[in-house]
């Protein structure tokens, strides 16, 4: 059901000017990440940011040779495995540094991590003042902890005047440390792609299952959420919400092309199956249905799925991608 378009992969990467940190959590966004990160890798891909601890570990031991940082919150008991295999820890106080170069020095080994500078989503790292300038310099100075990097998160790239705040902060503090790598996602030493290094990387599709003719006054699905006002011509297709497809793409909110054309969902969504009114297409049984991605002409996206239902793309394509096939 789910089909993932490496080609495109390698079409999106030649799009970014500098080094990228590719982010690879939540199973690549849903893409599955050994096989994304193994493309990535051979594209020239070095680096690697991932949500957690066991994510960084699943990366390593799947092969990844690149560099790997755990982005968010690493635990005192998650450190000598990160710094068996070489990851890079997100620190995100004074606090945790001399936890992680206790560790270190017991291990006889140097951790590598990067400083998390909160600079507006207020979700974990150093708040950008004189004391975290102050702790960065001991962070620094500790035999068993070598600096990689320093980074920040956009809470709003779109919202020019917040994203300028934030880059402010973020120079406050780095401007101090002139000699370590930067990404916050704007033009700084590596760029950091998220949703925008799988852009159209992604396709949901499915074929008619099912045809039948209903008369006018027959409704489809549960709580007869659509009542036919004609002879019309219904299509089932075995896709439900345990597939990834919102309820919310149900009740005539959703569409999805066949034969070409645009088909409105009809009725809920169900556990495994959605419905379809194709009175004006008249398909057959088998017939594609493209429920994410291009058919002829037409063509519909995460993000055209994201705004009936109400949320983000990244949601979207995570969701979906709990179908992707991951065996090698």
């Amino acid at each position: 059901m789910v089909q993932i378009n490496f080609s495109r992969l390698k079409e999106n990467i030649k799009k970014f000017k500098k080094p990228i940190i590719a982010v690879v959590k939540a199973d690549a966004y849903g893409h599955g990440m050994k096989r994304i990160a193994k493309v990535l890798s051979n594209q020239g891909v070095k680096m690697f940011a991932v949500a957690n601890p066991d994510e960084g570990i699943k990366l390593r031991k799947q092969g990844t040779s690149g560099q790997i940082l755990v982005m968010g919150m690493s635990f005192k008991n998650d450190f000598k495995s990160l710094i068996e295999s070489d990851i890079d820890i997100a620190i995100h106080s004074i606090e945790m540094a001399n936890e992680l170069q206790c560790i270190a020095q017991e291990l006889g080994k140097t951790a590598r991590a990067q400083i998390y500078i909160d600079t507006g989503m207020a979700r974990l790292g150093f708040m950008p003042t004189k004391q975290t300038i102050n702790e960065i310099n001991q962070i620094l100075a500790m035999n068993y902890i070598k600096v990689a990097g320093m980074f920040g998160h956009l809470a709003s790239p779109q919202n020019a005047t917040y994203t300028k705040m934030q880059n402010k902060r973020f120079l406050y503090v780095t401007r101090n440390f002139k000699d370590i790598p930067l990404h916050l996602g704007l033009d700084y030493d590596f760029v950091r792609p998220g949703l925008a290094l799988y852009d159209g990387v992604m396709g949901v599709k499915s074929a008619v299952s099912f045809l039948k003719t209903i008369p006018k006054g027959e409704c489809v699905g549960y709580d007869q959420r659509f009542c036919a006002t004609r002879p019309t011509v219904i299509a089932t297709v075995p896709v439900g919400y345990a597939n990834g497809l919102s309820r919310r793409m149900g009740e005539g909110r959703g569409r999805v092309l066949i034969n070409g054309e645009y088909a409105q969902i009809v009725g809920s969504v169900c556990m495994d199956q959605f419905m379809v009114d194709v009175t004006d297409i008249a398909p057959s049984v088998g017939d594609e249905v493209v429920i994410m991605g291009t058919q002829g002409d037409k063509q519909i996206t995460a993000k055209d799925i994201a705004l009936i239902c109400q949320t983000i793309p990244y949601e979207i394509v995570c969701k979906f991608g709990k179908c992707v096939d991951t065996k090698d």
